[in-house]
This record gives C-alpha cells, structure tokens and sequence, in this order.
C-alpha cells in the first residue's frame, strides 16, 4: 500500500509491480497514484488506484515508455483519468478504468485494449501523433 504523491518508476527496466493499492494525496496538484517516465518492460498487475489512474509522462526529449502493460487496475474514483503520454507499446488488460485521456507531445502507439471496461471517455489530443489503437477509439 502506498499514500502520497504516488509510486515513481523512472528510468527502469524489466519491472514488475503486484498486488499494490496506490492512494493519491497530494497538497498541491493532481493526486498522482503511479508514473511512469522514461522506462521500459513494466508491468503492473492487480492494482487498486484512488486519485489518478496512473500517468506515462509526455517527453519532450523523444524518450517514450515503451512496452508498458496495466493488467486487472481498478480506479476507484469514476471522475479521475488514467493519463497516457508519450509510449510505444501500452497493454491495458482486464481493467476497471474511469477515463483515458492520449496526450503525446512526440507520439502514443501500439495502445490496447483487451477485456478493459472504460466507464467514462477515451479523450485524445495531438490526433496525428496517436496510431495503432486497438480495442478503442478516440471520441469527438
């Protein structure tokens, strides 16, 4: 269980996290649950998240995550958004989710869906940078 301003995997390669109840409280700014910046091979399996649904860090350095998979994550807060940045290769398996938002600043592909219920919207931003969507759709 952590509380706090999240759970920071930056930098890291061929990591696994399981079992794991991530509980955002922040004083000023999002309630981050879980960051992903600049790493690679990550999963993470079985994870309860209250606050955000967990961010993958835009870059402005052309360093996406890559091969990153969200297998069986429950968000607890219907109105909170699972924030999806810069990554080549993102698996999102067995999910509860709340929201979606694809924001790249460089580019966001190969993203997947299989067996994920989305209860809210899937907001994209930058279209042309986003590709290779499957099991979901971009809204208007």
């Amino acid at each position: 269980n952590i509380t706090g301003n999240g759970m920071d995997i930056y930098i890291s390669r061929n990591i696994t996290v399981n079992n794991a109840t991530l509980v955002g409280q922040a004083s000023v700014g999002p309630a981050y649950t879980w960051v992903i910046n600049y790493s690679s091979n990550v999963t993470l399996d079985n994870v309860t998240t209250v606050g955000s649904g967990g961010v993958i860090v835009q870059h402005l350095h052309n360093e996406p995550a890559s091969n990153v998979t969200v297998e069986n994550e429950v968000m607890q807060d219907p109105n909170e958004t699972l924030f999806v940045g810069d990554v080549d290769g993102l698996l999102l398996e067995n999910d509860q989710l709340s929201n979606i938002r694809i924001d790249p600043s460089i580019s966001a592909t190969d993203i997947r869906l299989q067996g994920t219920s989305v209860s809210g919207a899937v907001m994209c931003s930058h279209r042309k940078i986003i590709s290779d969507l499957s099991g979901l759709s971009c809204q208007d």
